[in-house]
């Protein structure tokens, strides 16, 4: 354009202004000059726009992109420009040829400008493309950490469908897993209309999605294919996806299934977002893999736990019905002797003993209860030390037969954050190694129990053989034995036990550790920290409580009629006036008929059992205290009592003494309400 001008210039010179005289040197001759850089501006874009209009078939006036601006850069400056070098041609050609100089380095030096904002342009377009990957990265980093920390499949995966259609924008997303028979299930998903169900969906799993996945990689769909590998192609009459990204999940080169997300309008991937995203669908395939395996080790430390009970179980059954026919026979002959002597003295020597038999059974079927009890593992607030002594006295019957004399030396210790069944468990696994390792001469065993520096510390020492220097760093793994075939001993054993015992210490918080010397003996040491309950957690002492609870008029259900005649006759000595019901029904009449100041109900009765008692009661009469008491009940079950209403609970068999101390708590925390 700059090279156009100047002949534009010479030529309208040579047309208005003699030669003789100078170029432009009057008002027309400038004007002239002006005119001829519009002339040439719409001679260019009337050429500009007869190619578009002859090239791509438009019509002039659409092609026509004339602009104020760019004729006021014609006008104002490439015309005077091309008159200034016509003014030099005319003086001489040589000075002409002087005059293009600074008009071409001004020209490239124009260029250079306009590549340098290019170039600017595309590096602020790249810097914002950056940023925006940066964030997605940011965000699939989070997602990362947040899977990392997540243990629950189902959630994990709910989470990964979720956050992925948010961050790429997509109207619907699902996730598909292989099952065993490598069949597609639909586990999770995103704004798809189904219906939740007990379990996963299978979906529909054509041809094209396995080859899409047998390639393993990221791949878009936005022709017809798409509907038929969606689950559901149709959101509504006449609308479709437009676009479906399916992201295979594979770990260690074995496909798991894939994330779909499903978009309305047309989309693709950059090369970077595929790589981007097989990434994060390798390292979720990982997690996927990790939680899986995590979920098979704690199937299997469950399974190994129960075995390991069962095999304790066996190991003393045998003993504990030995030793609860022997306790029947104490209490037979001295009951007998009791009636058939007339003097006092005998008598109430012979009830002294019933009454401490029963107190040992007690002990035994306590500590039986606490060790057998099947429910998941949950800490509570409890006293190890009632455990142990509990433990060791369902095993001394077995110690004893074995010649194994037993030392206790089992102090006070604080209260702890536990699961007290599988503490037992722990005890009963290291006294059964400790007599088996006693066997069969026969030796002495110390448990002891102390708290020192804020642990409990549980030491159980034994005679007996000692462990092998060669498997005592292996002794805490599954299958590791001194015993049986495995170890090469007559005595049966699994190896389980120390392996279980190991996985509940640790799960706890504690260690184990080992002092042996063979021909000497063994010393398992237990370490566990005290993990106290809020203070907010535990009850409040309650203040100005009455030393003794006045005469009541009580209502006591049972239908075991031994049970609830001898408990009205302990009540009735106490003080207090007693009715018996032998069911609900009949407790709910009676009271009904005459009021109750406290009501005592058995848990487990046919019909109506005891927690739908305590509920009808405290429709019936809010105000009136209602305890229960229960030889065999599941935590949940007393746990319901109490939601229901029950102010206590007493458990089978109990003695006179239990029974007025949770009376004389339930009635005064009553009375506290009532004051209220």
């Amino acid at each position: 354009r700059m090279l156009v001008f100047p002949l534009a210039a010479v030529v309208t010179y040579w047309t208005t202004v003699p030669s003789s005289a100078l170029p432009y040197n009057n008002l027309l001759a400038l004007v002239g000059l002006l005119a001829t850089g519009g002339v040439v501006y719409i001679v260019e874009r009337l050429i500009a726009a007869l190619r578009a209009a002859f090239g791509h078939g438009k019509a002039l006036k659409e092609s026509w992109k004339g602009r104020w601006d760019e004729l006021r850069w014609y006008t104002l400056v490439l015309a005077p420009l091309g008159g200034l070098l016509a003014t030099l041609w005319h003086v001489d050609f040589w000075v002409f040829l002087l005059g293009l100089v600074p008009i071409i380095i001004v020209q490239r030096a124009y260029r250079s400008q306009v590549e340098l904002a290019q170039r600017s342009q595309e590096v602020e377009q790249l810097a914002a493309a950056t940023e925006a990957t940066n964030s997605k990265l940011e965000k699939l980093q989070n997602l990362a950490t947040t899977m990392v920390a997540t243990r629950d499949t189902s959630t994990l995966l709910e989470i990964l469908c979720d956050r992925l259609a948010i961050l790429l924008g997509a109207s619907h997303g699902w996730v598909v897993l292989l099952n065993n028979e490598r069949l597609p299930l639909l586990v999770a998903w995103r704004n798809l209309p189904l219906e939740p169900g007990p379990g996963p969906h299978v979906v529909p799993w054509p041809r094209s999605y396995e080859t899409v996945l047998d390639r393993q990689r990221v791949a878009v769909f936005t022709d017809h294919r798409l509907q038929d590998l969606a689950p559901l192609p149709r959101l509504s009459e006449g609308q479709y996806w437009n676009a479906l990204i399916v992201i295979p999940l594979a770990a260690e080169e074995q496909v798991m299934g894939a994330i779909c997300l499903s978009f309305e309008q047309i989309r693709g991937l950059t090369e970077g977002e595929q790589r981007i995203l097989a990434a994060f669908a390798r390292q979720a395939a990982m997690m996927l893999e990790n939680v899986r395996l995590l979920s098979e080790v704690k199937e299997s430390q469950n399974r190994l736990i129960e075995a390991s009970k069962m095999e304790a179980l066996g190991t003393f059954s045998a003993g504990i019905g030995h030793e609860f026919n022997n306790l029947l026979a104490g209490m037979l002959g001295y009951a007998q002797l009791g009636l058939s002597s007339e003097e006092v003295g005998v008598k109430n020597e012979s009830l002294k003993v019933v009454v401490d038999t029963c107190k040992r059974g007690k002990s035994i079927t306590s500590g039986l209860l606490t060790f057998s009890r099947r429910r998941s593992p949950r800490h509570e607030l409890g006293d190890i030390r009632e455990v142990v002594d509990a433990t060791t006295t369902l095993m001394e019957i077995e110690l004893r037969k074995s010649n194994i004399t037993v030392e206790r030396r089992l102090e006070h210790v604080p209260p702890t954050l536990c699961d007290l069944g599988q503490i037992s468990q722990v005890v009963l696994n290291l006294l059964t190694n400790a007599r088996d390792a006693m066997r069969p001469n026969g030796g002495k065993l110390l448990v002891g129990l102390t708290y020192e520096q804020a642990e409990i510390i549980l030491r159980v020492s034994d005679t007996g053989s000692g462990i092998p220097e060669s498997i005592r760093n292996k002794i805490f793994e599954p299958f590791v034995t001194t015993k049986g075939a495995l170890g090469g001993s007559q005595t049966p054993g699994t190896g389980l036990g120390l392996a279980v015992s190991y996985g509940i210490v640790k799960e706890h918080g504690g260690t184990i550790e080992i002092d042996s010397t063979v021909g000497q003996g063994t010393t398992m040491i237990i370490r566990l920290p005290v993990a106290e309950t809020p203070m907010a957690e535990l009850p409040e002492p309650l203040d100005g409580e009455p030393d003794e609870v006045p005469a009541l008029k009580l209502l006591v259900v049972d239908d075991d009629p031994n049970v609830a005649t001898s408990l009205k006759a302990l009540l009735e000595r106490a003080g207090h006036q007693v009715v018996v019901a032998n069911n609900a029904t009949d407790a709910l009449r009676r009271f009904r008929e005459q009021p109750f100041e406290m009501v005592l109900t058995d848990l487990t009765m046919p019909g109506m059992n005891g927690i739908g008692l305590v509920r009808a009661l405290n429709a019936l009469a809010p105000d009136t205290p209602v305890l229960i008491f229960t030889g065999q009940a599941s935590e949940r079950q007393v746990a319901e009592a109490m939601q229901a209403g029950a102010l206590g609970v007493l458990h089978k068999p109990f003695e006179l003494e239990e029974i007025l101390d949770v009376m004389k708590h339930a009635w005064h925390q009553r009375q506290a309400a009532v004051g209220q």
